[in-house]
């Protein structure tokens, strides 16, 4: 028992280090799409609770295309109002259980698929009253941008995923789960009423240790790290939980091995990896330049539109005179001594726009956006723009 306490904290330490390219690619992916989804180092703050200041990107076609495949894929999935699969019972099953009650193949055919056509609408509403579309749907921006996310039923609160900063997993070589181990926060007064008092006595031990003002600090307000172990053995997965070192017994127990409570979802999957790669990974060169081009256009047009007046400082005309002129005003001077400051780079913005929009269609037809199948339709505009006027 002492063993397992150290052991499952001990692993997850352990385990980061092999996660840390993943989840480093993982952060850099996201700085272009969605940075919110994983912040980097540099915005991450120490209190979950306060605002976190992030960095966004200078484009919108990551987050746009990202936003728009997960709600695709969501709506697939989980179809609104409908079912996505349909309940089936075998011919032969059905012949079977007729012969064994004795009564006509129809009739039981009829009362089997009622009962299947009821279950099937309970599922249903269950999945409306359930925030698990909403789940899935947040899962799925990870999947996209990470690579990885995942994904635990848990009978009393439903679906709820996991992002890849949050967990850590091992694999076989051929891609099946061995162990995956979670890391999430945990208010005190959640914890059950005798486990409270173990962790209140080894807090108040360790916080003999501690300045006179940590010591003041309310225990009822601390979040306490809470880690659940999934571990394979045999032909059972094997579950089991600890906060501060100290084992829940009373959420320990067993799965059988073909009914998992975890899907750890990969989008691309490479053999001998732990973890999967993302959809943005294969495609970070566009989506990394058309933001170095966006930002140049923008710094570029911001320039070009700042309006700043040149005087001959030579001619007789006066600036002070010029500034304060009103419209309409006669004042002294010669128009040749003023002219207005120009950055004459209109010719290179076109060429850095005309590769950004070359960029941005082929990212459109990536991430399955509207505009990739729309038609420029410029004469039809124009025509109509005739006709209104």
């Amino acid at each position: 028992m002492e063993e397992n306490k150290k052991t499952l904290q001990s692993e997850y330490e352990n385990l980061k280090t092999d996660r840390e390219p993943w989840l480093s690619a993982a952060k850099e992916a996201a700085k272009y799409t969605i940075p919110s989804i994983m912040p980097s180092d540099t915005d991450i703050t120490k209190n979950r609770k306060s605002k976190t200041t992030i960095v966004t990107p200078h484009q919108s076609v990551g987050a746009d295309g990202v936003n728009n495949l997960a709600s695709k894929v969501t709506t697939t999935l989980l179809p609104p109002n409908q079912t996505f699969f349909k309940f089936k019972m075998d011919k032969a099953a059905i012949m079977q259980t007729a012969n064994e009650a004795g009564q006509d193949q129809a009739t039981i055919e009829t009362e089997i698929n009622k009962g299947l056509a009821n279950l099937e609408t309970m599922i249903l509403d269950y999945m409306e009253s359930s925030s698990d579309r909403v789940c899935l749907g947040e899962a799925m921006k990870h999947l996209y941008i990470a690579g990885n996310v995942l994904l635990v039923y848990d009978s009393e609160k439903g679906l709820k995923y996991y992002p890849l900063s949050r967990y850590v997993i091992k694999r076989d070589y051929y891609g099946n789960p061995q162990k995956v181990i979670t890391e999430e926060k945990i208010a005190f007064l959640e914890l059950p009423e005798k486990l409270r008092e173990e962790v209140l006595k080894k807090y108040l031990e360790c916080a003999k240790e501690k300045s006179p003002d940590e010591q003041c600090e309310k225990l009822e307000d601390k979040e306490l790290t809470l880690y659940t172990g999934f571990k394979r053995c045999k032909n059972v997965w094997k579950v089991y939980q600890e906060v501060e070192g100290i084992e829940l017994t009373e959420n320990a127990g067993q799965y059988p091995i073909d009914i998992c409570p975890f899907i750890p979802l990969r989008y691309v999957r490479v053999d001998g990896e732990d973890y999967g790669r993302g959809l943005i990974e294969d495609y970070f060169g566009d989506i990394s330049y058309l933001d170095t081009l966006c930002l140049a256009i923008k710094e570029s047009s911001l320039a070009a539109s700042k309006l700043i007046m040149l005087v001959n400082p030579a001619s007789n005309t006066k600036i002070r005179r010029l500034a304060q002129a009103k419209n309409g005003d006669f004042v002294e001077g010669r128009a040749e001594d003023i002219a207005p400051l120009q950055v004459n780079k209109y010719y290179d913005l076109q060429t850095a726009q005309a590769e950004a929009d070359k960029i941005e269609r082929r990212l459109n037809r990536i991430f399955v956006m509207k505009a990739a199948v729309q038609r420029q339709a410029e004469r039809v505009d124009t025509i109509a723009l005739l006709k209104l006027s």
